[in-house]
């Protein structure tokens, strides 16, 4: 959960796959309490580049009991990319990354470059066959698509998305 206060870019079949996950594994009553959640972080860090992000710390809204990803299964892509050997050196440069500027992260590069490569094959093919391609936050598409299920078929149809 240290380095759970970035902003983290997805592509629209991530934010399906994470919403059908939800639907599947939570309550009415917990998707509203997920979609307060998202809505108060959208609205804290909306508009704040990464560097302002991290100043803020402003924690992941799929956060739940101790530092606990409720997503884990299905986290994005990018997330799946940040892979800290230590927790406690993540959380340190982290911490000191609005001081320097340059947070240094032990971690596996391979598996970084590796899913980093994977993310941006998969938007060139979703670009190739019409879709929409483009990154969106992960807190606003998720919670856009609760709101609106519908999207997916508008997305699968080749039409845009909306990127909120």
């Amino acid at each position: 959960g240290a380095c759970c206060v970035l902003n983290v870019a997805v592509l629209f079949p991530e934010a399906i796959t994470i919403t059908w996950f939800l639907r599947r594994r939570f309550s009415d009553q917990q998707l509203d309490s997920l979609r307060a959640r998202l809505k108060d972080l959208l609205t804290r860090t909306r508009w704040l580049d990464d560097e302002e992000r991290l100043f803020v710390r402003v924690p992941c809204a799929f956060l739940f009991a101790k530092l606990r990803c409720m997503i884990h299964s299905v986290r994005p892509l990018l997330c799946r990319s940040i892979t800290s050997t230590d927790p406690e050196v993540c959380h340190d440069a982290v911490a000191m990354a609005p001081l320097d500027g340059v947070p240094c992260v032990e971690m596996n590069l391979f598996q970084k470059q590796f899913i980093d490569t994977v993310y941006t094959e998969l938007a060139g093919a979703l670009e190739e066959l019409g879709l929409d391609h483009r990154p969106r936050r992960l807190s606003a598409a998720v919670l856009t698509l609760l709101a609106e299920p519908g999207l997916v078929e508008t997305f699968l149809s080749g039409g845009a998305v909306p990127i909120n």
